[in-house]
Order: structure tokens, then C-alpha cells, then sequence
């Protein structure tokens, strides 16, 4: 926080659906005094989207009760792990956590794609972000290992386009 970067993102594992989980409970323990230091020094700590279904992560940051941890929503790797539907009632799950979020795309057929030319439902996506009071940043991410640099001009492109029709 000192340094002006007040949100810390990470995939710290993937949470088990069993809350009995000894797994479970120990994430619960190791991410609350995470949260505790991230709440002394005004801080966010953000849990990346993808390693479990969204309906798991919003029961563990229920159950955690830290307003220190949020969320940093990825929607091409819950794409990828759980299919399109996940991405939008991901948004719809986890809203008043998203803290930040990666715009990256992904096709199943190609692999990593540019930001616009996967199967990420921008329109609908961007629209629910919206809805639920989303105002951050849209990190672009890159992973297609493909002429990076012109990948993220034509991914910047497409949203710069797209949230512009969007208001």
C-alpha cells in the first residue's frame, strides 16, 4: 500500500467444496491472517477466478468476512475450467468483490487467444461487470505466446471499441 499498489492478486490454490476439507480449513486460516495484515495497512488481498467454480469462492469469502479480500476475476480461466455460463454467473456471484480483473480470451479449439477473437461473451460480461458496480481496471493479458505486442493492440482495440458502445 505504501508503494501505491494497494491490491496484491494471487491463485493461492484451489479451494476445496468440502468445507470440512482439511485443505479448506487451513486456506481459511492461512488467508485470514493474510487478510489481517492486508486490512492493518489498507490493503487488498485478491483470490484469482478459475481454480474452482465461483459458487466455491464466494462460500469461502463468506465465510472469511475479511473486507480486505476480494476478487480478481479472470473470465478466460473460468472459461476454460467451467465454460462460458461460469463467466457470467461468476460476475453475477462474486460482484461485490471484484477488485480487479484480467481481460484475457481463450479458445478451446486454438488455445490462448487475443483479447476479442475467443469465446469470452465480452458484451454480456463488460454489461454485468457494470451492473455490479465494477469501476476498476481491465488488466490486458496476453498468454497467446504469439506476437504479443500486436495481440494486445488489437485486444486493446477491441475493448476501447467495445466499452465505448457499452457507455
Amino acid at each position: 500500500a505504501e508503494l501505491g499498489a494497494p491490491i496484491v492478486t494471487t491463485h493461492p490454490g484451489r479451494i476445496p467444496k468440502d468445507r470440512e476439507d482439511p485443505v479448506y480449513r487451513l486456506m481459511l486460516e492461512s488467508i485470514g491472517k493474510v487478510a489481517r495484515c492486508a486490512e492493518d495497512v489498507g490493503a487488498y488481498f485478491c483470490i484469482e477466478t478459475g481454480m474452482e467454480p465461483a459458487s466455491v469462492l464466494r462460500g469461502f469469502l463468506e465465510e472469511l468476512g475479511s473486507p480486505a479480500v476480494k476478487v480478481n476475476f479472470d473470465p478466460a480461466n473460468l472459461l476454460m475450467a467451467y465454460g462460458a455460463e461460469e463467466v457470467i454467473m461468476g460476475v453475477k456471484l462474486l460482484g461485490p468483490w471484484i477488485a480487479h480483473t484480467h481481460a484475457k480470451d481463450h479458445n478451446p479449439q486454438t488455445g490462448r487467444a487475443t483479447v476479442g477473437e475467443g469465446l469470452v461473451p465480452w458484451r454480456e460480461y463488460l454489461s454485468e461487470l457494470k451492473a455490479a458496480g465494477f469501476e476498476g481496471w481491465l488488466a490486458l493479458e496476453d498468454e497467446t505466446g504469439r506476437d504479443v505486442v500486436e495481440s494486445l493492440r488489437r485486444g486493446l482495440a477491441f475493448l476501447r471499441k467495445l466499452t465505448g458502445e457499452l457507455g
